[in-house]
């Protein structure tokens, strides 16, 4: 028997959404980081966080999209107060 969870096709598309929305926001900032302005590189690729937490697929919209590196999306969720300070937009990288 398989260990290997299955994705329903419903969330299978919620995620094909939140990839595209994330593909243009991270266009549209020109592939640089929201928190640490640095370039995207393929060694620490640019992801969409949710600003406000997910809670359904009303919160797959491009305002909720904040873009960083892997290594400082794991930083904002590790640093409650960052992560409530892009929740609420107060929050610009020095």
């Amino acid at each position: 028997m398989s260990r290997i969870k299955q994705i329903s096709n419903k969330r299978r598309k919620q995620q094909t959404v939140w990839r595209a929305i994330v593909k243009v926001r991270t266009a549209e900032l020109n592939n640089i980081c929201e928190f640490c302005g640095r370039y995207g590189r393929l060694t620490d690729p640019l992801i969409g966080h949710h600003k406000a937490r997910r809670r359904g697929p009303d919160e797959d919209i491009p305002s909720n999209c904040f873009v960083c590196h892997w290594s400082c999306h794991q930083f904002i969720h590790l640093h409650r107060d960052i992560e409530n300070a892009i929740m609420v937009g107060k929050y610009e990288h020095h």
